[in-house]
């Protein structure tokens, strides 16, 4: 890796340590109007689908807040090429209306530059999401 990519790395595991202490602030500082966050999934899952600039990425949190309480997150492994960073790891939630648990691997790819997040795209067992959902 070089330097930029080291730097971009470090920057996206600050992201990820944040989001664990329960602080979304730095995300919403390094996003702008035109940042993009996509699920990939079936529209039946109100989590899926593309969002842009902070306020719809700020409603996906709220959803997936008030829908998911998480029990553990933990990313594998980080990768840079470039502005590149794809992040491997593993999650485990609980659905908050039928406590019923979804457990996955994922691969998140995050595109950044200058410490800013240009997109966000998530990649995991949907259909396993779509099951714990089921009925709520």
């Amino acid at each position: 890796m070089d330097a930029k990519e080291t730097e971009n790395v470090e920057f996206v595991k600050g992201l990820y340590a944040a989001f664990k202490r329960g602080d979304g602030g730095p995300w919403f500082a390094a996003m702008d109007d035109k940042s993009t966050w996509q699920l990939y999934g079936p529209s039946e899952l109100a989590l899926c689908g593309i969002r842009t600039g902070p306020a719809e990425i700020g409603a996906f949190f709220q959803t997936l807040m008030s829908t998911l309480e998480f029990k553990e997150s933990i990313q594998h492994k980080f990768l840079a090429d470039g502005d590149t960073v794809v992040v491997l790891g593993y999650v485990h939630s609980m659905v908050k209306a039928n406590g019923r648990h979804f457990k996955s691997e994922y691969a998140h790819v995050l595109t950044v530059k200058d410490r800013k997040l240009i997109s966000y795209r998530e990649y995991l067992d949907t259909a396993q999401l779509l099951a714990a959902y089921a009925g709520t």
